[in-house]
């Protein structure tokens, strides 16, 4: 197995494409930090549903909450899109899938009709982040000329002090 701490664009691909399987000759922790660090929120909803995240919503009976609002013509509060966010007992509903390897909705059985907030591992801005990072930690201090003169000469007052 690889001992290398990065991984490659080529690899995050393969990464996203088969989440499930440990075809990279990777270690676990190193998929598991790279999926946990990398990965993307979305807020998509499942196609045609109405996208109620809230933990209540299957056992709701509340009724015109938004009886003012023009957008809503639901009766029962549970199945209109504006609940979440008129609701006094809106409660979030998260995916114990999330804090779980694999992390991330990317093969889930379910995601076509889940209606919870989402991440997603997906391997182009994963190798974006990388690519940035890797710029970041090498370009140098942003310093003015003058700056940079003024403490080489510091140095070598104090280094002709030494001896």
């Amino acid at each position: 197995m690889s001992k290398n701490k990065h991984l490659t664009n080529e690899e995050r691909s393969q990464v996203e494409h088969w989440l499930r399987a440990l075809r990279l000759g990777k270690s676990t922790s190193t998929i598991s930090r790279e999926i946990k660090k990398n990965s993307v929120p979305s807020n998509k909803s499942a196609p045609g549903r109405i996208p109620n995240r809230c933990i209540m919503r299957r056992d709701c009976h509340r009724i015109h909450l938004c009886e003012d609002k023009p957008d809503c013509n639901r009766s029962r509060c549970s199945v209109c899109k504006l609940c979440n966010t008129v609701c006094p007992d809106f409660k979030e509903e998260f995916c114990a899938r999330l804090v779980k390897p694999p992390y991330v909705c990317n093969g889930c059985e379910i995601e076509h009709m889940c209606t919870l907030r989402k991440r997603y591992y997906l391997h182009r801005p994963a190798q974006k982040a990388y690519e940035d990072k890797l710029i970041d930690c090498r370009s140098g201090f942003n310093i003015e000329e003058d700056e940079l003169i003024r403490m080489d000469e510091r140095r070598q007052r104090a280094s002709y002090y030494t001896f």
